[in-house]
C-alpha cells in the first residue's frame, strides 16, 4: 500500500504547515519594524519639541549674557543716569514692570550712555522676552523681540565674598556675580511644564 504523502500548496509545492510558520515569522518582523518605526517618530518628536525650547532660550542667554557683561562698564564715571540703580550699570523698570535697563558706556570719549547699545531697556511680555535701547543722540528705539516663548527671567546676585545680596532701588550694592533663570514653557503630551536655563554672568562694575 502506497503512502499518503503531505498536500503542498502552490507552485514552489510548500505545505500548508510552511505556508503558516512563514506568515507567523513575517508578522513578529512586521510587528517588530511597527515598533521601531513608531518610537523613531516619539524620539522625533521629543526633539523637536526640545529644539523648540532651546532655542529660545539660548537666543535669550545669549543676549541677556552680553548686555550684563557689559554692565557698568564706565571708564569716566558718568553718573548722568541714577534712577532705580540695583548696582553699578543696571537699574529697574517701572514700566514695563518687572524689567531691567542696563547701562554701558561703549565710547567713554563723548561722556554720556546715549551710543547706540549703551542704554538698553529688556522685559518679558506676551511669553516673549524684548528689548529696546537707544539709539544714537539718545532717542529711543521701538522694542524688538528677542526670544519666544520665554515666560520669565530672574536675577540672582552674589557679592565679592560669594554671599546673596538683593539690591533695591533704595539701598544699591556692589555685586560680583549674577545668576540669570530663563524659564520656558514646554508642553509635553497634553500637558504644559516649565523649562530653565540658568548661567553665571561676572559684573563689570566699575
Amino acid at each position: 500500500m502506497r503512502a499518503r504523502s503531505t498536500p503542498r500548496w502552490g507552485a514552489l509545492g510548500f505545505t500548508l504547515v510552511e505556508l503558516l510558520i512563514t506568515l507567523t515569522i513575517f508578522g513578529l518582523v512586521l510587528a517588530a519594524v511597527g515598533r521601531l518605526l513608531v518610537s523613531a517618530q516619539r524620539a522625533y518628536v521629543t526633539q523637536r519639541e526640545a529644539s523648540a525650547v532651546l532655542g529660545p532660550l539660548r537666543q535669550a542667554e545669549a543676549t541677556l549674557s552680553r548686555l550684563l557683561r557689559a554692565a557698568g562698564a564706565n571708564p569716566n564715571s558718568v553718573t548722568s543716569v541714577a534712577s532705580g540703580r540695583l548696582l553699578p550699570g543696571i537699574y529697574t523698570l517701572t514700566s514695563p514692570a518687572g524689567g531691567f535697563r542696563i547701562v554701558s558706556d561703549f565710547n567713554p570719549a563723548n561722556g554720556s550712555f546715549d551710543d547706540e547699545f549703551e542704554d538698553v531697556r529688556t522685559w518679558v511680555a506676551n511669553d516673549t522676552l524684548w528689548v529696546s535701547w537707544r539709539n544714537q543722540g539718545g532717542t529711543a528705539a521701538a522694542a524688538q523681540p528677542v526670544a519666544a516663548p520665554v515666560t520669565s527671567v530672574t536675577y540672582s546676585f552674589v557679592n565679592a565674598a560669594n554671599a546673596s545680596v538683593t539690591p533695591t532701588a533704595t539701598t544699591p550694592v556692589a555685586a560680583s556675580l549674577v545668576q540669570v533663570t530663563i524659564s520656558a514653557p514646554r508642553r509635553v503630551g497634553n500637558a504644559t511644564t516649565t523649562v530653565r536655563r540658568q548661567v553665571w554672568i561676572a559684573l563689570l562694575n566699575r
